[in-house]
């Protein structure tokens, strides 16, 4: 078994296995064993069951699937057409935002059978829509990786429709910018 779920080995028997560290989290409902590697691949898995058909992931869930963020407490994802409710089981399990919008014009990766949207989306969205501090830390840990372009967050951040989230989100980018051009750029931006 690859993914463990409470439906697998009883609710008694995961808890355990998790409080144990037989079993690592990596979404609310389904763990990996210790010893097989948190792989992007893996995670794509796990997160599988809860994207809605059709759905981009993007956000800090996308960042997630790209190990520069922990599991966030709301999956962002974009659908093309119209606000879908994802299913009762899935809204129970973990909390789905749904966005009505086009994931832009790079392309949207296929990882594992879930459809995640490119690196620079997801660090606009995430900023956009996400906690400020678990964004802008994710956001400056897949720049200094190599992971995310600041360029290309920038072209992605200007293709976003106007709205409040885009400002919020532009206010967050500006402070990144400055303390990534800064001489001594080890210093994490806090948000305010």
């Amino acid at each position: 078994m690859i993914l463990v779920s409470p439906d697998d080995i009883g609710t008694p028997g995961y808890s355990r296995a998790v409080r144990e560290g037989v079993l690592v989290p990596l979404t609310p409902v389904v763990a990996a064993p210790l010893d097989v590697p948190a792989t992007q691949g893996l995670r794509a898995l796990a997160l599988s069951p809860l994207v809605p058909q059709g759905a981009v992931v993007t956000g800090l869930a996308g960042l997630w699937l790209d190990g520069l963020a922990g599991y966030p407490s709301t999956l962002d994802v974009l659908r093309r057409t119209g606000t879908h409710r994802a299913p009762r089981r899935m809204q129970v399990r973990s909390r789905i935002r749904i966005h009505a919008g086009d994931p832009g014009p790079r392309p949207v990766r296929d990882i594992s059978h879930v459809r995640c949207a490119h690196a620079s989306r997801c660090a606009v969205d995430a900023l956009r829509w996400g906690p400020l501090e678990k964004a802008i830390s994710a956001v400056w840990t897949g720049m200094r990786s190599g992971a995310i372009d600041p360029s290309d967050v920038s072209i992605a951040l200007a293709e976003t429709p106007p709205d409040r989230s885009r400002r919020r989100a532009q206010s967050a980018w500006n402070a990144i910018e400055k303390c990534w051009r800064a001489p001594s750029a080890e210093a994490v931006p806090r948000a305010a």
